[in-house]
């Protein structure tokens, strides 16, 4: 019931339980000393474990509040290398694995060298995951004031230019249509529409991600954006859907929806000047 889309999610009860479980069966059971009897469970909750002491770490050096949420997880990895919600999850589940075989074989182990050896594979384990995934990216502590980290910020600055120079000779809604396409894809938003006060080509428009709907959390936002202008005789709302860090949209990313927004405008207005050209050439033809 837990695996992706879960239906059932464990809460206080069930983790309490399942730390008691670990924490009592490695002290009875173990034939070791007491620092092997400790290793035992933090090989099995490798994952989470390992996970936890490299986000305190990554946000320390970072001058982030170690409480805080980021996207530098061992899961936000995955996802950002391409891996679907489920792939990254069966990924996890195979890590977890190997970490579990190596506590039990450290359990079972009755030489000292042999435990070592299964502590050395393990380390291994944690350094070439740390490579590969990059889940231990660390910046300087030293990084100016005011620089902004956000993903989806940076990306809509990339993103920007290139959609104004798209918008900028448009004269029809399916030209404004590609470009907003390609604006919302090289972003990273989950979904976006357009609606309308009355009917328009416009409000047919709708982007959504191959991951869809799924790829929406508990940090997914949605704001909503207006435009209106005395030369068009309707009313469009936009709305665009991501996940967010602080599950909020920064000020500094409000101002690259309103350079977005006014770039629509224009377009929009040089479409209908189009189609009021067109018009007139039929009439005196």
């Amino acid at each position: 019931f837990n695996f992706n889309p879960a239906t059932i999610f464990m809460g206080d009860t069930g983790s309490m339980l399942i730390g008691y479980i670990l924490a009592t069966t490695s002290l009875i059971g173990s034939k070791g000393g007491t620092a092997v009897a400790l290793l035992i469970p933090i090989l099995a909750m490798g994952v989470p474990i390992f996970d936890t002491l490299l986000a305190i770490i990554r946000r320390y050096a970072t001058n982030q509040p170690i409480f805080s949420a980021d996207k530098g997880h061992i899961h936000h990895r995955l996802l950002d290398m391409g891996f679907t919600h489920k792939k990254t999850v069966l990924v996890l589940y195979a890590i977890s694995l190997l970490f579990t075989a190596a506590a039990i074989a450290t359990y079972m182990s009755r030489e000292d060298w042999y435990a070592g050896v299964i502590l050395l594979s393990a380390a291994l384990l944690v350094f070439v995951m740390m490579r590969v995934v990059g889940i231990f990216q660390i910046k300087k502590k030293d990084t100016p004031a005011g620089i902004i980290h956000d993903d989806t910020l940076l990306a809509a600055m990339d993103a920007l230019p290139q959609f104004i120079i798209d918008t900028h000779h448009v004269t029809s809604v399916d030209e404004l249509e590609t470009a907003l396409n390609a604006f919302c894809g090289q972003i990273g938003f989950i979904v976006a529409k357009c609606e309308s006060n009355e009917q328009h080509p416009l409000t047919e428009w709708t982007w959504e991600s191959s991951e869809g709907l799924s790829m929406i959390g508990r940090n997914y936002v949605s704001p909503r954006f207006e435009i209106s202008d005395p030369t068009l005789s309707y009313k469009l709302t936009f709305t665009f859907g991501w996940s967010s860090e602080d599950a909020k949209v920064s000020p500094q990313l409000s101002l690259v929806f309103a350079i977005l927004m006014k770039t629509i405008r224009a377009a929009l207005v040089r479409i209908q000047q189009s189609l009021n050209a067109d018009r007139e050439n039929n009439s005196f033809s």
